[in-house]
């Protein structure tokens, strides 16, 4: 079962204080674990299944904010950044957009009607 940690290191946050745990007993597939950590922690709990909803309620408990485009699911050691279309493993995006590491840092074009949003 992959170990994932969730790390809210959008909006100017701390890109190494993880926020929150849990196991992903369904997914092996990174891209499809953040996918859930997106869905779980950002749908209204009547759309979730019973155990998303126990993992979605736990993370709530804890008074965190939802997961947002800039934060990083880290699986099993290897992070994931969210991105406003889907994910990039972390290193790969430092690459390509070498200085700082936080995505709503940069200069980014805002393009009308585009944003993430739960399928």
């Amino acid at each position: 079962m992959p170990r994932v940690n969730i790390i809210h290191a959008g909006f100017g946050g701390d890109p190494n204080e993880v926020k929150f745990t849990y196991l992903d007993k369904k997914n092996e597939v990174k891209e499809e674990i953040c996918e859930r950590a997106f869905e779980m922690f950002n749908a209204p709990l009547e759309l979730l299944n019973e155990e998303d909803s126990m993992i979605a309620v736990a993370y709530r408990t804890e008074k965190l904010r939802s997961l947002s485009v800039g934060d990083i699911v880290e699986v099993d050691g290897e992070r994931w950044l969210c991105k406003p279309f889907g994910w990039q493993k972390e290193e790969e995006y430092l690459k390509e957009n070498p200085g700082e590491g936080d995505i709503f840092m940069r200069k980014v074009e805002n393009v009308p009607g585009v944003s993430r949003s739960i399928g």
